[in-house]
């Protein structure tokens, strides 16, 4: 009689803060979603209606905990008032993915204070 073990990943998902590079971080926070099986949220409910199904709003509910669980205290504050994970998600695009002129001057502050520790080696 033989048996298969299966091997369980773990990983963490640093909070989002405004510092941080949000592109990474939606793609690590989205690929936890799809682990737990609730990244249909993000294509989901637009707004609470009556007709949705309790396992929809289920799905949504633990999709929407999850995204903010990542999410730093001064980041939430800026999303608290959505109701669901699709808007939640949009917000936090609209707000941090856009390709302003002080997001782009920002990461080019972010570029230009990089320094490299003297004796490290690029190979």
């Amino acid at each position: 009689m033989s048996s298969k073990a299966t091997k369980t990943t773990e990983f963490e998902v640093e909070k989002f803060d405004e510092k941080s590079n949000f592109l990474l971080w939606k793609m690590r926070v989205t690929s936890l979603l799809v682990k737990e099986g609730t990244h249909k949220a993000l294509f989901g409910i637009e707004k609470k209606a009556s007709k949705i199904e309790d396992d929809e709003w289920e799905i949504d509910f633990h999709a929407e905990t999850t995204i903010i669980l990542y999410l730093s205290d001064e980041v939430l504050y800026n999303i608290m008032n959505e109701e669901t994970t699709v808007r939640l998600w949009c917000r936090l695009e609209s707000l941090y993915m856009t390709k302003s002129l002080s997001n782009k001057l920002f990461m080019k502050k972010q570029l230009y204070s990089l320094w490299m520790k003297e004796g490290t080696l690029i190979l």
